[in-house]
């Protein structure tokens, strides 16, 4: 996604996988494969986008430019990476 806005739950089932990128002012509002049963899911964001978390969601790697995770609302729920909450 670059200079996207997007929102609603990702699904994905056990035989599926996705590379989700987020860069450009790119933002997200909703949950990540919340059932945790995607065969795997990597997720990239630049600095300058944006997620905002409405249940805990759970992907297989995550590399996010902005180490101090500011541009994720975590919203009261969790960000699992490879079942390891990061915050």
């Amino acid at each position: 996604m670059s200079r996207q806005k997007a929102s609603g739950n990702i699904v994905i089932d056990s035989v599926s996988t996705l590379d989700m990128t987020m860069k450009n002012s790119s933002s997200y509002k909703g949950t990540i494969n919340g059932s945790n049963e995607a065969k795997s899911i990597s997720l990239t964001l630049d600095k300058s986008s944006k997620i905002t978390l409405t249940g805990d969601s759970y992907v297989t790697s995550f590399t996010d430019a902005d180490n101090s995770y500011s541009n994720i609302n975590f919203n009261g729920y969790k960000l699992y990476v490879n079942g390891t909450a990061i915050n």
